[in-house]
């Protein structure tokens, strides 16, 4: 992401569809971390997603339910996954970032669809 570019971080970021390097979906930006510094203006250091980020937004009981899917069968057993912003390639329909799908915990869901896909007879 070039050095000093303005990003509205609501609008172009949250929610956003994430693609690894070759273009893969990695899920969505479902939260920022921003670093605050004295008389300094504040900075994202990561985006973060996962079904425990989601979580955290969510009031109520849907909020819990799916915090605690999270922690029993998610690839970071309650941890959210965090991209550091330096590795933040590009922002525009999707928020493009210079990683590996596979080699993350982002396709955590989608090997463990695969594997009970392929026990379906005739799939």
């Amino acid at each position: 992401m070039e050095e000093g570019r303005r990003v509205d971080l609501v609008g172009e970021v949250l929610d956003q569809r994430l693609v690894d390097f070759i273009g893969r979906p990695m899920g969505c930006v479902d939260g920022l971390v921003l670093e605050l510094e004295e008389g300094e203006p504040p900075r994202v250091s990561h985006v973060q997603t996962g079904g425990v980020t989601l979580a955290r937004r969510l009031r109520g009981p849907l909020g819990g339910w799916l915090a605690a899917a999270a922690r029993r069968w998610g690839g970071t057993r309650g941890e959210p996954f965090r991209i550091p912003w330096e590795r933040v390639k590009a922002v525009g329909l999707d928020v493009e970032v210079e990683l590996d799908a596979d080699a993350t915990p982002a396709w955590h869901w989608e090997h463990r669809l695969g594997r009970l896909v392929a026990k379906i007879p005739g799939s």
